[in-house]
């Protein structure tokens, strides 16, 4: 089991997630993975996993600058 499956099983971290429910006009498509972190302790256990220095970053606050 490589990392990003023990994140997935943990809830940490989760696959196809529609993002329009975090956006200001709900709308938007899957994204890849999503992370919910809602301490640092679990932002640290994500950057210690090692797998968002391999991908794509996009940190979301309430989702009003996307369409």
């Amino acid at each position: 089991m490589t990392s990003l499956d023990s994140l997935i099983s943990s809830g940490m971290i989760r696959p196809g997630v529609p993002l329009g429910p975090y956006t200001t006009y709900k709308s938007g498509g899957p994204a890849r993975y999503l992370a919910e972190v809602a301490d640092v302790g679990a932002l640290d256990d994500l950057i210690a996993s090692g797998l968002i220095a391999d991908m794509p970053v996009l940190v979301l606050g309430r989702g009003s600058n996307l369409v």
